[in-house]
């Protein structure tokens, strides 16, 4: 019997549960296998050259289908981790930047006004080994598959909701494979850095065609921003510049202009957006969409007036529609510090032909026209910053 194994740290709150979201975050084997399996698409593209459908069947046969039968391994997941290690729903939070990247698992309590977790987690700070146990005949690459898929959750993912976001971030801090050492965690920003750019080269080269889900490629962008000894106090930075950039402000009557949660003036960057999307809620036709709609859909907005304009795919019911974010954020804890990997995964923003709804006062289609630039603007704003890939 062989087997692999993972250990990793939970650096960031995890909002990982089953059916009892509220008082029971958990660590999920069937949730941990769907990561792997995401992360398994996102490398093996480039290893079939861009060939979507040897892609399929690799995933099929490794992962288990109707067709192909059972997985070639099986998970498990041992941890440590007790309830006094679980918070449960309700622990106020006074950091905006990481409030506004939690948002739906971090909201405003109606009754209190105060800002808290709407559902429970597990603590930053604990460890958990997942074992991968290999059927006899798996062949040589699919072990590949399975390590390569372990360690890019350790370098660029997370576990749970809003694990795009930075929340969940795990690092990989051994990978064993029959007792045999693969993997020892990166000690230093530099140690990272060349982690991840062996990672890239060893995947293949890379096609210069957009991919059609979010996977690797020459498009792909992987920045390190240098940070903070504490994980949160970097997650919140993170956040804080994500809303300079983002956010219109609200208007405050005593500071006479718009301003960010922290009192700090908004920089409107994005006015254009906000002015399209107020006239669609009074009734103008709208042709075309926020540019804002990158970072993910659905991408809504209310305003001070009670306006409501809901953006979405235009094929999707609106309740379930979503554009998950291509812009991965992953908190990696170093030594004496810990950094930022922001990976930003380019790739087809929605199928070919799909376009975009805009519910504001009537509904309206518009083209599809992303500009993955604005979010690469936007990673440009951390000034202490090292470009991974493309290498310049």
């Amino acid at each position: 019997m062989s087997i692999i194994n993972a250990r990793y740290k939970i650096i960031t709150p995890m909002f990982m549960a089953g059916a009892n979201q509220r008082d029971l975050a958990e660590l999920r084997p069937p949730s941990f296998k769907g990561v792997l399996r995401f992360w398994f698409r996102a490398t093996a593209l480039p290893y079939f050259n861009n060939k979507l459908e040897r892609v399929k069947e690799a995933e099929k046969k490794l992962f288990g289908s109707v067709d192909t039968g059972k997985a070639r391994f099986s998970l498990k997941i041992e941890h440590r981790i007790g309830d006094n290690q679980v918070v449960k729903a309700g622990q106020k939070w006074n950091k905006h930047g990481i409030a506004y990247l939690g948002y739906g698992v971090i909201g405003r309590n109606r009754f209190n006004r105060q800002v808290e977790n709407t559902r429970s987690y597990i603590r930053q700070g604990n460890t958990f080994t997942v074992s991968l146990i290999l059927k006899p005949d798996v062949s040589d690459e699919e072990r590949l598959f399975l390590k390569r898929s372990l360690i890019a959750l350790g370098l660029f993912g997370g576990l749970g909701s809003r694990s795009r976001k930075g929340f969940g971030s795990v690092n990989l801090q051994s990978l064993t494979e029959d007792d045999r050492e693969a993997w020892v965690a990166p000690k230093t920003v530099d140690e990272v850095e060349d982690r991840i750019k062996n990672f890239i080269r060893e995947l293949g080269p890379l096609s210069d065609k957009m991919p059609q889900y979010s996977a690797f490629s020459e498009h792909t962008s992987v920045t390190i921003v240098n940070g903070n000894i504490d994980p949160l106090k970097l997650l919140d930075e993170i956040g804080k510049e994500m809303l300079r950039y983002r956010s219109y402000g609200h208007y405050s009557k005593r500071e006479g202009k718009y301003i960010l949660p922290w009192k700090e003036p908004a920089l409107q960057i994005f006015k254009d957006d906000h002015d399209l999307v107020l006239k669609a809620a009074r009734g103008n036709k709208p042709d075309t969409h926020p540019e804002r709609v990158v970072f993910g859909l659905p991408h809504n907005y209310r305003f001070s007036t009670g306006e409501y304009v809901r953006i979405f795919p235009e094929n999707k019911n609106e309740n379930t529609a979503q554009r998950a974010s291509p812009l991965f954020i992953h908190i990696h804890e170093l030594e004496d510090d810990c950094v930022a990997v922001l990976t930003l995964l380019t790739a087809q923003f929605l199928p070919p032909g799909e376009r975009i709804k805009i519910i504001g006062r009537g509904s309206h289609i518009v083209n599809t026209n992303v500009n993955y630039n604005v979010i690469l603007d936007f990673i440009k704003r951390f000034p202490d910053r090292i470009q991974v890939y493309p290498q310049k």
